[in-house]
């Protein structure tokens, strides 16, 4: 397969927060994720659009829990098993995850009762597959990227042909990070500067935002690849981080924001605690960030090291009268306390997604940071030019991705097609791919 494109079916009501997680773990791992919840109104009828959204997938992903599902007009089952039986007729890999009854301790309040005799009908079905039970949001997050991974290797060894053997090979591995440097370069000249231009203060706050499918996480993650000098060292280093001496953690957190202030700031200060494995039940006056100091998570990290905190929201917990409240007041009360010299450098980037076709959105997110009175915006992420990933074949540590005979512009025809713009989580994915590739052929 040329990308993998992965489609999340499930019930919606009761697996809101599991397919949330899967999403983001998808997308933090390179992957493309299609969620119906992302395809805004569509003048189609349901199911055309389902079956349209499973023909374009190359895996199904299948969440079931307690719950049968919707079944549109006219039809005999449910609309998720509609998505599960055309996946099979199509033949396209199907991993499939059925909540834990047992240990998942499942909302009473989430259980279709009605429809259980459908619902063990369908579980039968889809037990006839290598199918994972799950708990949590993160226990399946993880049960299904790790399956990805495996699935992921298995089709790239069948897919590889006689071109790849015509690669030059080098003998040394390409960073897998190395898929998130095509372009950029409007928000490294705004970011970059303010680490090797000067000494940068403990704490900085960036604002990150775009349309949901430039690859806000993997920009973050290159940020602490910059900043680790991971960029620099390479050619005299195996290509991996070992080379440097400075240390960076990555931590992605994504909070809900509703109309309650209250709960907006302790929504925010649980998820970031629970990111850094620490206990949130100290009284409220005494939280401070310099309680990151005190996680597992950051032992032995010093003042050359660096701690990236991607804060995220997407647009449907977009609130334009409470978000930039929220955000404003975490600066000014939990982060108003003076950082010690041994501690690692912090920095915040407030993540915000919006749909393309949320131009409401996007307007509103501009005007609250330009009037934030806290941090520095970096430019808007924008689709991709096509330039800019012919550029990327050119680069000296992508040069062994070349195959005889092609350049820059015949890899990126190859592997791209025809095209002036295209989504960074698109590009990323195709280029992730290709490294991956490489690096099984060398081992």
């Amino acid at each position: 397969m040329s990308r993998l494109q992965i489609f999340i079916s499930s019930t919606s009501v009761d697996l809101q927060e599991h397919r949330r997680a899967v999403f983001d773990a998808i997308m933090q791992a390179g992957e493309y994720g299609i969620d119906m919840k992302y395809f805004g109104s569509r003048p189609d009828d349901p199911v055309s659009v389902c079956r349209e959204a499973v023909e374009q997938a190359d895996v199904l992903v299948g969440i079931y829990a307690m719950r049968y599902g919707w079944i549109p007009e006219g039809e005999k089952c449910s609309i998720t098993e509609m998505e599960f039986d055309y996946a099979r007729q199509l033949g396209k890999p199907c991993l499939c995850y059925v909540v834990d009854e047992k240990n998942a301790n499942w909302p009473i309040h989430l259980i279709e009762f009605a429809a259980i005799a459908q619902l063990t009908a369908f579980k039968q079905k889809v037990g006839q597959l290598v199918r994972t039970t799950f708990t949590t949001p993160d226990n399946l997050a993880k049960n299904i990227v790790a399956d990805l991974a495996r699935l992921m290797k298995t089709t790239a060894g069948a897919g590889s042909d006689a071109s790849s053997k015509s690669r030059k090979k080098t003998g040394k591995s390409i960073p897998p990070h190395r898929a998130f440097y095509c372009n950029r370069s409007r928000q490294m000249d705004e970011f970059l500067p303010a680490f090797f231009d000067s000494t940068p203060p403990k704490l900085l706050y960036y604002y990150l935002y775009g349309d949901a499918k430039q690859a806000h996480a993997s920009l973050s993650v290159r940020f602490g690849h910059e900043i680790a000098g991971h960029w620099f060292d390479w050619e005299e280093s195996d290509g991996t981080e070992a080379a440097s001496t400075k240390k960076w953690k990555y931590r992605k957190i994504k909070p809900q924001f509703s109309g309650s202030a209250a709960m907006n700031r302790i929504n925010l200060l649980r998820e970031l605690y629970t990111a850094f494995k620490l206990d949130m039940n100290a009284p409220g006056a005494d939280r401070k960030l310099t309680d990151l100091l005190k996680s597992p998570v950051l032992a032995g990290f010093g003042p050359v090291d660096t701690v990236i905190l991607l804060l995220t929201l997407d647009d449907h917990n977009w609130q334009p009268e409470h978000t930039p409240a929220a955000v404003r007041h975490f600066i000014e009360n939990y982060c108003d306390c003076t950082l010690p010299e041994h501690a690692p450098r912090i920095l915040f980037l407030f993540g915000i997604e919006y749909q393309k076709q949320n131009a409401k959105v996007r307007a509103e997110v501009k005007q609250a940071i330009e009037t934030a009175g806290h941090g520095a915006p970096l430019p808007e992420l924008q689709p991709v030019d096509r330039r800019d990933v012919t550029e990327w074949f050119t680069l000296p540590e992508h040069e062994p991705l070349l195959e005889e005979g092609k350049t820059a512009e015949d890899m990126t025809d190859k592997h791209f097609g025809s095209f002036d713009q295209k989504d960074m989580f698109e590009i990323e994915l195709v280029l992730k791919r290709l490294i991956e590739q490489y690096n099984t052929e060398i081992s």
